[in-house]
């Protein structure tokens, strides 16, 4: 089947602003709606919101254009895209997708902190001390392209179907939005919890260090990059 570019590039752009407001619309009502506990309490920067919007519109830009190198490798027979479903295999891929973005974001996340990429690249996202759910995607437009790959990586592995790698965005929207509201859900629970991915998060925005993984703790864990509930990594 032969993928149109430019029909590509528009359903990316359209797809992720939706998905894009959407999520965050969503977290604002759930942010007012519920109980949880504010975790940094500090006052958003002037206009900061606005410039928020401002970058993840760019990174949604640097999206389509990888999709649009994505079908052009499938074009040319590079990546295997399934067109047809095995819905028995269904779940199995969107499981794959899941841990296969924790990895792939972990790894992207140690190397946006290193020096020369943090100071170049990564503060952009960094100048959101308190997040928002507007943050999400408030990237530098190297770190939208890096993160953004992590669709076209997977395929060099593997011919995931299509119905799979559209579940990748709406599971990677939702819950990197959820971990920006700046707002703990379940206050109580060890940091270690998977319930306690807003604030690990919120911690790592505050502090500029440690807590690399997207939702899972298990790769901190692993990699002792976790940090405390006083500011001390885990060990």
């Amino acid at each position: 089947m032969e993928i149109h570019y430019l029909g590509v590039f528009v359903l990316t752009l359209v797809g992720f602003t939706f998905l894009y407001f959407g999520a965050a619309w969503i977290g604002n009502r759930l942010t007012r709606l519920s109980e949880g506990q504010l975790i940094d309490e500090r006052p958003l920067k002037p206009k900061q919101i606005q410039i928020e919007i401002m970058y993840s519109l760019l990174s949604i830009v640097m999206f389509g254009l990888i999709s649009v190198l994505t079908a052009f490798l499938v074009n040319h027979g590079v990546l295997h895209v399934a067109w047809t479903v095995t819905w028995w295999k269904l779940p199995i891929e969107i499981i794959a997708l899941f841990l296969w973005n924790e990895i792939h974001f972990y790894m992207c996340h140690r190397l946006l902190h290193t020096k020369w990429l943090y100071r170049h690249v990564h503060y952009k996202h960094h100048k959101s001390v308190t997040p928002t759910a507007y943050s999400t995607y408030s990237f530098h437009f190297v770190e939208a392209l890096l993160l953004g790959s992590v669709m076209t990586t997977v395929l060099l592995f593997y011919s995931f179907s299509v119905v799979s790698l559209l579940a990748l965005p709406l599971m990677s929207i939702i819950l990197n939005t959820l971990g920006h509201y700046n707002v703990d859900f379940f206050p109580g629970r060890s940091i270690g919890s998977l319930l306690s991915f807003t604030r690990r998060h919120s911690y790592h925005h505050s502090r500029n260090t440690g807590n690399f993984g997207f939702f899972l703790p298990y790769l901190d864990q692993l990699f002792s990059t976790g940090i405390k509930e006083k500011g001390r990594r885990t060990p």
